[in-house]
C-alpha cells in the first residue's frame, strides 16, 4: 500500500519557476534531511530541496514493523492540525486500484480534491519501501500550502476504509495513533562538504531508556588523551541517531565540565535529575554543541573553531539526551549521541556560545483558556557589556528550539539598547 504527500516550492509572483537562482553554484543547490514522523519510529520522512528549481523531492520510507493500511495522507497545516490542512492522498479504492492525489480539508478536517493536482513525480520503489513524489515550495494554486523557510507542520493520517472516492475522506476519523504531526525545518541550508580534522563520537551506550514520557539523560565522559594534551578546535558537529529511533530523541547536548584542570568530574551515567546525580557533574553546563530533531550538521567557518582540550582545561565532557516517549513504551534501547570532529591546527579565530532564553521554572506555567501566551527574556546590556569584548563579536550561526506548546520563536538584537 502507498501513501501520498503535499510540498510546495518557492516562485515568483507570476509562477516562473525558474526565473531566478540561476547563477546558484552546484554545491549550495541541493539540500537533505530526515525526520520520523510517528512515536514509533515506524515511518521515516526525507527530503532533498532543489534552491535551482525551487522544488522538494520527498521520500516516504516505511519500517517493516509499520501497519497496512488502505490510505494514508500527508501534508502541512499551519498548527499541525488536520482541519484546514493541505495534503497529499494515497487511497486503494475497493477493487484494489491505487490514487494518488493533491486535496485539502475543511474545517471538519473532510478532504476534498483540488481542481489543480500538484503533485508530481509520484512513483513506489518496492525495494527500499518508500514512496516518492516532488512538490515546488509554491504552486500559486490558493489550496496549496506554501513552504517557507522556517518552522512546517507536516501532518499525517491514515486508515483501513475501503473506499469508492476520496471525496469527503473525514482524516479526523483516523485513531489516535494512525494520526499526528511533526515540526521541521524543510528549508535546511545546503549540506558543506566534511571539515577536515578527527571525528569524536560521544554516545550512550545501549541504554535501556525508561519508560516515562520524558526523560532527559547525562552520560559524563573522559576525553582521549590527544585532545587533553593538546588544544584543539571543535570545527564541525552532528547527530549521531540510533536507526529506528529517530522519533525517540528530541534533542542532545554536549556540555564541557567548566572545572580546574585537575579536578576528577565522576563519569555519571543516569537520570540528570536523580536524586543521587554527583554534585560535581552540575559544572558540566558549559555548551560545546546542541542539535534538536530536524537539524543538520553544523560547520563552523573556515576561519573559526571552538575550544577545546589541552593541559590546562579539564578533561570531561557531559552528554544530555532528552527523550520523548509519549507511548511510555519499555523496550527502547538507544546508542544516540554527538559526533564532533577537531582539529590540533588551530585556526584564525576562537569561537564561542552564547546560550539566550528563559529558565525551565514554573514562572513559565501557561494558565488556562489562553489563546496566546508569550514568554520573554532579555540579556540586558550590563550583562553583555561583561560578556562582549568592546569590539565586538561576529554572529555566524544561529539555533531556535522549543517545545511542543511553542509556535514560534525569535531572537532580536538591538544596538546600543
Amino acid at each position: 500500500m502507498r501513501f501520498g504527500f503535499i510540498t510546495v516550492v518557492f516562485s515568483s509572483l507570476i509562477c516562473s519557476h525558474f526565473s531566478f537562482l540561476i547563477n546558484t553554484k552546484k554545491a549550495d543547490r541541493w539540500a537533505e534531511s530526515e525526520a520520523v514522523l510517528d512515536p514509533n519510529g515506524e515511518l521515516l520522512l526525507k527530503w532533498r530541496v532543489d534552491y535551482l528549481l525551487r522544488k522538494i523531492q520527498f521520500e516516504i520510507v516505511l519500517s517493516e514493523k509499520a501497519p497496512a493500511f488502505n490510505w494514508f495522507a500527508l501534508g502541512f497545516s499551519d498548527r499541525g492540525e488536520l482541519t484546514d490542512s493541505d495534503v497529499c492522498l494515497l487511497w486503494t479504492d475497493y477493487r484494489g486500484q491505487d490514487h494518488f492525489e493533491d486535496m485539502h480539508a475543511n474545517a471538519f478536517g473532510k478532504a476534498f480534491p483540488d481542481a489543480i493536482q500538484n503533485c508530481e513525480g509520484f512513483y513506489l520503489n518496492s525495494k527500499s519501501r518508500s514512496i516518492v513524489f516532488e512538490r515546488f515550495f509554491d504552486t500559486c494554486d490558493r489550496d496549496d500550502y506554501v513552504i517557507e523557510d522556517g518552522t512546517t507542520h507536516i501532518v499525517w493520517a491514515r486508515g483501513n476504509d475501503k473506499l469508492y472516492s476520496s471525496k469527503g475522506l473525514c482524516l479526523l476519523g483516523a485513531q489516535s495513533q494512525d494520526r499526528g504531526f511533526v515540526r521541521v525545518r524543510l528549508l535546511t541550508p545546503p549540506r558543506k562538504p566534511r571539515a577536515e580534522g578527527r571525528e569524536l563520537r560521544i554516545t550512550n551506550k545501549e541504554l535501556q531508556v525508561p519508560g516515562n514520557d520524558t526523560t532527559y539523560w547525562c552520560h559524563v565522559v573522559k576525553l582521549p588523551d590527544f585532545i587533553t594534551e593538546q588544544p584543539h578546535h571543535i570545527i564541525q558537529f552532528e547527530a549521531s541517531i540510533t536507526k529506528g529511533n529517530e522519533g525517540l530523541v528530541h534533542h542532545m547536548e554536549l556540555f564541557y565540565c567548566d572545572a580546574h584542570s585537575d579536578i576528577e568530574i565522576p563519569l555519571y551515567n543516569g537520570n540528570c535529575f536523580a536524586e543521587d546525580r554527583p554534585e560535581l557533574t552540575k559544572q558540566c553546563a558549559k555548551v560545546k554543541s546542541a542539535w534538536a530533531m530536524g537539524a543538520p550538521p553544523f560547520v563552523y567557518p573556515a576561519e573559526a573553531g571552538l575550544p577545546l582540550g589541552g593541559p590546562d582545561a579539564n578533561k570531561y565532557m557531559m552528554l544530555e539526551v532528552h527523550y520523548n516517549n509519549p507511548e511510555m513504551k519499555q523496550d527502547w534501547v538507544d546508542s544516540s549521541g554527538i559526533a564532533i570532529r577537531v582539529t590540533s591546527n588551530l585556526r584564525r579565530f576562537n569561537a564561542a556560545i552564547m546560550e539566550l532564553g528563559l529558565e525551565y521554572t514554573d514562572k513559565m506555567a501557561i494558565p488556562g483558556g489562553q489563546e496566546h501566551f508569550p514568554l520573554t527574556g532579555y540579556c540586558v546590556p550590563q550583562c553583555t557589556g561583561v560578556g562582549i569584548p568592546p569590539r565586538g563579536i561576529v554572529v555566524f550561526g544561529s539555533q531556535l528550539h522549543t517545545h511542543l506548546t511553542g509556535i514560534a520563536v525569535m531572537t532580536r538584537h538591538f544596538r546600543q539598547g
